[in-house]
């Protein structure tokens, strides 16, 4: 085991994901004005 990761073996299973983790959060439940998202970058999407 070399501890490198095989990118091309990621796959999302077809599964609609989000554009940040904001949008997530408000997806799950969370409020959109909630305080623990202020710090949130809705510029930054997952890779």
């Amino acid at each position: 085991m070399t501890g490198d990761y095989d990118l091309s073996k990621n796959d999302d299973g077809g599964h609609e994901l989000f554009d940040n983790y904001r949008e997530m959060a408000v997806s799950n439940g969370v409020s959109p004005d909630d305080e623990r998202l202020e710090l949130c970058r809705d510029d930054t999407a997952f890779t």
